[in-house]
């Protein structure tokens, strides 16, 4: 969820209450950097599946602070720059319950980064370099099928 700080709550509540009316709050995860847009997500339609990102987004990150913004908003996931995200925040995450995601990931590097940290899941726009980094060949189904 993007926008306006204004902006961003309304948006926010349009979309899981989208997610609701089509049976998928189990199955589509809504997120942000808006803490704000999220937690009206989750006074409207009240189990959505968040995914916030970790606050500053950027620079050092303390374990109890990124378990403290997850349990806030009862976060299925936590997101956090792979750059900034040192073990101990990955442990206390998952201590806590909650999944952590690892972006922006745009190199074999992130990637392997990431894994070796144990992160669940990883954010990248290049599906091919994903692949790749986790040691997988992309299959393309034949033409017509």
């Amino acid at each position: 969820i993007k926008g306006t700080t204004g902006d961003a709550p309304a948006t926010a509540v349009a979309v899981a209450r989208l997610v609701r009316e089509r049976g998928l709050l189990d199955r589509v995860f809504i997120s942000s950097f808006d803490h704000a847009a999220l937690a009206a997500t989750r006074a409207e339609v009240g189990s959505p599946l968040l995914a916030p990102e970790r606050l500053p987004d950027v620079g050092y990150s303390a374990p109890d602070l990124a378990v403290a913004e997850a349990v806030a908003l009862d976060a299925a996931a936590l997101q956090h720059r792979w750059e900034d995200l040192p073990p101990a925040v990955v442990d206390a995450v998952h201590a806590a319950g909650t999944a952590i995601w690892s972006w922006p990931i745009d190199t074999l590097e992130a990637i392997a980064r990431s894994v070796e940290l144990g992160v669940d899941a990883i954010i990248g726009d290049d599906v091919p370099l994903l692949l790749k980094g986790l040691g997988r060949a992309a299959s393309v189904p034949p033409a017509g099928t």
